[in-house]
């Protein structure tokens, strides 16, 4: 059934403005066959639980490539480089300061290993964005908290706001904590002066997903270490930890082939900046449908913005993002990477075609020309506060009943609430249901109708983030 629909869908000749970042496109993904390369750990193949052979030697490469102390291949997405690198410094707990715009993996990554989180909030960038991380937010909480042992961040953001990464390493290094740097959207970064500045050049350990931007298969990622501070055995028994036994050959040959070519400068990054530039220069004229850039990124303590990522916002047009959306699948075989509230995003990669620019240029010059009277709007949501009561941990052992959200109000969570994408939880356990983030969840779903539902996690990874009605049950803790 998934490979029938599967095939189906790609006889429709759908144009992925989404992930993974090879977009299909078989010029940047030949010779990585389903069958042929789908492979075991058979004499010479090498142990990806202990590599010796091949897998060590690529990974040797690709830590040349991207000027790093060691660099170890993930099979398992960011979110197993995410809870090694967090496991491997927080073996025995202790206190982790985090951006709280942190992915789900870094949830459990605290159930796992039993860290205490201390948050700091980003500020609020343009048009609402969750923005940069204030660096005087850093500094403030580890001069109140000198046990933190490690600082952890998410920059770039989903729609590619970045934090200054530089003057918190600065911070760091001078409190002599590790650097932490979920850098899953921004594996392109060192290959163009017109990316933002990659935290490889500042943080201790950088997490990547090459699927996201770059021309690997799912899943494909790479955690980067990049000083002495990392004990590299444990971490290794880590990674080793939140991977199966049996990782997919299939996918370490593409990252292995991804490697080789950037090595060769068989990809042309040069030509797909150039066909960004050229796409956001001629656009700016398209004041219907605005469309983020450097400039109208910040303020919000945003140190730079990822051009490769197109944020469209629709409020203009009379049409909210979805019913954009819809126009644009439905008539003109585009599909985007997402929709929430009063923009979407077209996410960019260097595997696009002049085609694929062309086609989404003339699809929104034709929705601005139809374009109904401007709408108001709704503002994006600023990231709620937490009010933790317990810990995950603590949350997660104790009993837990159902309730409906709107009588769950100032009770503690017993679950995730976690919005896909980009996948950052409203609330985890140990959290109060505050009225503000009833609210948000409110604000999230008007469209939807999922009474009784008993999913605490929203997965709709590449159109809309989808919501919850204020009668979706919650698990909430039993005390």
């Amino acid at each position: 059934m998934i490979f029938e629909h599967i095939q189906s869908y790609n006889k429709k000749g759908v144009y992925p403005f989404h992930m993974p970042g090879h977009k299909r496109n078989k010029n940047y993904f030949e010779g990585i066959g389903l069958l042929e390369y789908d492979m075991t750990e058979f004499e010479g193949m090498d142990n990806f639980h202990n590599p010796k052979g091949i897998i060590a030697e690529s990974q040797k490469q690709a830590a040349h490539l991207f000027g790093t102390k060691g660099s170890y291949y993930l099979t398992n997405g960011s979110t197993s480089g995410i809870m090694a690198a967090i496991s491997a410094v927080y073996k025995d707990g202790g206190k982790i300061l985090a951006a709280r715009n942190s992915h789900r993996s870094f949830y459990n990554a605290l159930l796992l290993t039993g860290a205490s989180p201390v948050y700091v909030y980003p500020n609020q960038a343009a048009h609402n964005l969750t923005g940069g991380v204030n660096p005087k937010d850093i500094e403030n909480a580890l001069i109140n908290n000198p046990d933190i042992k490690a600082v952890y961040i998410t920059s770039p953001t989903y729609e590619g706001l970045c934090s200054d990464i530089k003057a918190i390493s600065k911070i760091t290094k001078r409190h002599n904590k590790i650097l932490i740097v979920d850098e899953a959207h921004g594996a392109h970064f060192i290959f163009s002066k017109y990316f933002p500045d990659s935290a490889i050049n500042y943080a201790d350990i950088v997490i990547q997903s090459l699927h996201k931007t770059m021309p690997t298969l799912g899943q494909a990622s790479i955690l980067h270490v990049l000083n002495d501070k990392i004990d590299n055995e444990l971490l290794q028994f880590y990674i080793s930890l939140f991977h199966t036994s049996s990782p997919s050959y299939i996918i370490l040959a593409s990252i292995d082939r991804l490697i080789k070519k950037l090595i060769d400068k068989k990809i042309a990054f040069d030509e797909y900046v150039d066909l960004l530039l050229e796409y956001r220069k001629r656009y700016i004229i398209m004041d219907c449908i605005p469309l983020l850039d450097k400039e109208a990124a910040g303020p919000g303590y945003v140190s730079d913005f990822d051009i490769s990522k197109l944020c469209f916002f629709t409020s203009k047009t009379g049409l909210t993002s979805s019913q954009v959306n819809d126009i644009l699948l439905n008539k003109f075989s585009i599909q985007t990477e997402l929709s929430y509230k009063n923009y979407f995003m077209a996410l960019s990669s260097v595997c696009d075609t002049p085609y694929g620019f062309r086609l989404l240029e003339n699809a929104l010059a034709y929705i601005g020309q139809n374009a109904a009277t401007p709408q108001a709007g709704s503002k994006n949501i600023a990231m709620p506060k937490a009010t933790i009561k317990l810990s995950i941990k603590e949350a997660m052992a104790l009993g837990k009943t159902k309730a409906p959200l709107k009588d769950a109000i100032n009770k503690i969570s017993a679950n995730f609430i976690t919005p896909y994408p980009p996948g950052i939880p409203l609330t985890a356990p140990g959290e109060v249901i505050t009225e503000e983030i009833f609210n948000v969840i409110n604000e999230l779903c008007p469209q939807y109708s999922l009474a009784g539902h008993h999913s605490q996690q929203i997965n709709m990874h590449s159109h809309d983030i989808m919501g919850l009605s204020p009668d979706f049950y919650v698990d909430i803790v039993d005390i």
